[in-house]
């Protein structure tokens, strides 16, 4: 249990984040990791039990920065912590910028007494008039915290948003929206905006950054931001363009004797920060910094060791290491390594002057087989697990009649992978897939791409959980077992729980059955998730299904070429039903799923001459009619559990939205991610329902033996799956 000591109060929302693995202690000499505020550590003796010391608020000076680093303790501060209070201000000041409300809020101030002033006020209000922001360009200069917030909600406001950052980081990449547009040279913002807001630190090369010669590139007129630094700005530059009228208006956090009072200048008193939420903000993200150091050895807003983010410790183990930055560390650390056997599957080493800090995940693999190895999604699961992370394939299973031989024979030619067969499975022993204990004693967990009828599948399935080996299904037999998780890991990842109850059924300890869902909904089900605030009540969908989905080519199938089928058996009845129990909830007194009941979904499904790729143009009607800007920018923004964990299999971004007019495309665009992303695209209002689109996923990948993959990824990360 990691224990934790305040030097000062903490802010109740920031230390409710600690979970009961951490103890909040008194001793500061006890202490693993302290949380501080004002309080001086320069006088401090440091046990060597401590790990971290994060500063709730952005100054240090209180503590002996170059003795922690010596002694390997990381010190954090919250850097951004108050972004959104600043982000706010800035809004603020664009509009103050573009309508003259200081200006007609003084007129009325001063003619309070006028008795006519409702009259007057008709005559007077021209002289305050403006410019609405919308359509209007904005430059953000500085792309990090403050300035993603600003250029995403600059875009939102209806502005087209340009962004320059040649430093910004893949965290503010992630939280920019993909309609800002990233500019590689500043001097186009200067060129081109009507608005720039600058957010950059000061530096020597930003000092001044905003000058005589800046200004020169700029159009007359534009407005000027500054709520980052009062440095960055040439004062005396700024006056003259606001005499020549190259600059109309200047708005800024940080007053002084020489700009303040100057005309079209609005001054502030430095309030970016000034909310009431500052100091929750502050614990929330030191308490944060804290965590993911002390579980994950992450290490964000240090200012004594350089960040490093290895992501979440998904190996047998972790070591960090904080060492001098001196030349063979590394060669040593994995000398040691070696020497006792241990292998090192991933290492990230960052340096900061003089300091450096190494991660080294442990690994210690999975065993994994594969049932039904010989067919289409058998082999898809192949060519999937070559060189996974986390899972080995030591276990290939079919039909009797592949018994006995390798992997290779039996395959034949019948390999149906755009990739080569991975040499390490070739000379594998197929096992008979019926010899449930001999396969079993052989693997940690399988997953199972079998073909027989569907009680046979439940059988088998059933059969290899009971010898405690965890089964991931790519077969559809198990999805309306009650006590079966049928899961999208980005969507329902919490339906993992059921098996507990699953667990209890067959009498297992560690053997339980978890499936995913059909191929077909992935195209619009994570789709209608994203946008479930809105409240979808009423879907139409039409799926054009590739004929891979039936586990074939055209070499198997040429009668489909050229050709359209529009029946799928039992299709239509997974593509309405199989969404309703993904959104479905855990009734604890059952021990099951119950599915949702709404929104209600009809569905037609067609096999089109396509080899990869399922397409679904889908009708939806809302409860709460939301615009164009906001679907988009839910789909874009919306994530998992499986993006928060950075699963190996999980994608960066798990739905694209596509703008052109005849995207997505599947030759173009099935790929997405590897496979295993989402591209939608022709977001329509309808004439009949409230608006429409077409999305597409690659049937076999995230559909069928990578959404598997990425379930088994989930369990693992979950504890479910472990080395027996």
């Amino acid at each position: 249990m990691a224990k934790i000591n305040c030097l000062n109060p903490i802010a109740a929302c920031g230390m409710d984040l600690f979970n009961d693995t951490y103890e909040v202690v008194d001793d500061f000499a006890a202490a693993d990791a302290v949380l501080v505020r004002s309080a001086a550590m320069h006088d401090l003796e440091l046990s060597d039990n401590l790990l971290a010391i994060a500063r709730a608020g952005a100054g240090v000076n209180n503590i002996p920065l170059d003795k922690c680093a010596e002694k390997g303790i990381v010190v954090f501060n919250t850097p951004g912590a108050n972004a959104n209070g600043v982000k706010e201000l800035v809004i603020a000041g664009l509009l103050l910028a573009s309508r003259d409300l200081m200006g007609g809020y003084n007129w009325v101030k001063e003619n309070a007494s006028d008795e006519n002033i409702a009259k007057t006020v008709e005559k007077q209000k021209k002289h305050y008039a403006g410019c609405e922001i919308m359509g209007k360009k904005l430059g953000v200069i500085g792309l990090g915290a403050i300035g993603a917030k600003v250029a995403n909600i600059g875009f939102r406001l209806g502005m087209e948003v340009y962004g320059y950052d040649p430093y910004v980081s893949v965290d503010a990449a992630w939280r920019l929206s993909s309609h800002v547009k990233h500019i590689k040279n500043v001097e186009d913002i200067y060129k081109e905006c009507d608005y720039i807001t600058v957010h950059v630190p000061a530096l020597d090369s930003t000092k001044g950054m905003i000058n005589k010669d800046a200004f020169a590139m700029m159009k007359d007129g534009v407005k000027i931001l500054n709520f980052a630094r009062d440095i960055l700005v040439n004062d005396d530059d700024m006056i003259e363009a606001l005499a020549s009228g190259k600059v109309a208006k200047y708005v800024t956090d940080f007053p002084n004797a020489k700009i303040a009072g100057v005309d079209n200048v609005i001054t502030l008193p430095h309030l970016g920060a000034s909310t009431e939420e500052s100091e929750d903000n502050c614990a929330v993200m030191a308490v944060k910094e804290i965590v993911d150091f002390i579980e994950n050895g992450n290490i964000k807003n240090s200012v004594n060791y350089p960040a490093c983010d290895a992501g979440k410790c998904s190996e047998a183990a972790r070591v960090c290491v904080c060492h001098k930055n001196i030349p063979n560390m590394i060669t040593q650390f994995t000398g040691a390594f070696a020497s006792k056997g241990i292998n090192v599957s991933d290492m990230v080493s960052k340096s900061k002057g003089d300091y450096a800090y190494s991660v080294f995940d442990i690994s210690e693999k999975v065993k994994v087989g594969i049932l039904g190895a010989t067919g289409m999604v058998g082999q898809r699961f192949i060519a999937l697990l070559e060189n996974h992370p986390w899972f080995e394939v030591v276990t290939v299973a079919a039909s009797p009649r592949s018994a006995g031989k390798t992997y290779e024979e039996a395959v034949g030619d019948r390999w149906k992978m755009d990739t080569p067969m991975p040499e390490a499975v070739k000379k594998l022993i197929v096992h008979n897939v019926n010899e449930v204990e001999e396969v079993a004693s052989t693997v940690d967990f399988v997953f199972s791409a079998v073909d027989m009828s569907k009680d046979e599948i439940k059988a088998i399935e059933d059969a290899y959980a009971k010898t405690e080996t965890p089964v991931v299904s790519n077969n559809s037999a198990h999805r309306w077992t009650p006590d079966v998780p049928m899961v999208v890991p980005e969507i329902n990842p919490e339906h993992m729980k059921v098996i507990e109850f699953q667990k209890k059924r067959l009498g297992t300890t560690r053997g339980f059955v978890a499936v995913k869902p059909n191929c077909s909904i992935q195209s619009y089900a994570p789709v209608l998730t994203a946008w479930k605030e809105f409240e979808p009540y009423e879907v139409v969908a039409t799926t054009y299904q590739a004929i891979s989905g039936a586990g074939k080519t055209f070499k198997d199938w040429p009668e489909m070429v050229g050709n359209i089928i529009p029946f799928i058996g039992g299709e239509e009845e997974k593509s309405e039903k199989e969404p309703l129990r993904i959104w479905g909830h855990i009734d604890e007194e059952k021990g099951e799923i119950v599915p949702a009941t709404s929104p209600i979904i009809t569905c037609q499904c067609i096999r089109v001459p396509v080899l990869n790729g399922h397409t679904a143009a889908v009708f939806v009607k809302f409860k709460k009619n939301p615009t164009k800007e906001q679907l988009i920018e839910k789909l874009e923004s919306y994530k998992g559990v499986p993006q928060e964990l950075g699963l190996p299999s999980a994608p960066k971004q798990f739905i694209r939205y596509m703008e052109e007019d005849n995207r997505p495309q599947v030759t173009l665009d099935v790929d997405y991610e590897n496979g295993m992303g989402i591209s939608v695209g022709r977001i329509r209002e309808d004439s009949v329902y409230d608006w429409k689109f077409v999305g597409l996923s690659h049937n076999t990948v995230r559909g069928a033996a990578g959404g598997a993959v990425l379930c088994a990824e989930l369990l693992k990360a979950q504890g479910y799956i472990t080395k027996k």
